[in-house]
């Protein structure tokens, strides 16, 4: 027991090759998903001491959008339509974490039906409906685009090209 309590503060020490040998010593077998928040949370540290920002960001996505995914879970579950979220690789919800952390899958045009590529990138219309360049450009009419999702009319220029 104490030397499980001593493995796990070398763990949030970043001192894993300690933990390890203590492990080895004392005849321990550690499951590595309970070493993984640990070797995750030292690499961001050790990310933010170089000056690289990205995982330390990642992370506190996850932190912004932990209460609107346990809300969403608990609907779910209420009101039993659990095969909602079932191997899925996308959320039933979306979660808004701000503009800096905004991602994406890959994107289908609903218009066109044909997959965004780098040549006919998806892009985003001032009434935060997406639709594809090309599509875009085809329903080009004069000076004013009109939305195929809603009545808003809008410049063609104004639309912004979103990044996977």
């Amino acid at each position: 027991m104490l030397n499980e309590v001593m493995v796990e503060h070398f763990f949030r020490q970043g001192m894993l090759d300690v933990a390890e040998e203590l492990c080895q010593e004392a005849g321990l077998s550690i499951d590595p998903s309970q070493k993984e928040p640990f070797v995750e949370l030292n690499r961001i540290l050790e990310a933010l001491k170089v000056r690289v920002l990205r995982p330390a960001l990642d992370f506190s996505a996850g932190c912004v959008a932990l209460p609107a995914l346990i809300n969403i879970k608990a609907v779910i579950e209420q009101r039993q339509c659990t095969g909602v979220w079932n191997q899925k690789d996308e959320l039933p919800i979306e979660v808004d974490l701000g503009k800096k952390c905004w991602y994406h899958s890959i994107f289908a045009c609903p218009i066109l039906r044909q997959q965004t590529t780098d040549n006919n990138p998806p892009m985003k219309l001032v009434c935060g409906h997406i639709i594809s360049r090309d599509a875009l450009n085809k329903m080009f009419n004069g000076s004013k685009l009109k939305c195929p999702y809603c009545p808003m009319e809008q410049s063609p220029g104004d639309a912004k090209q979103i990044f996977f």
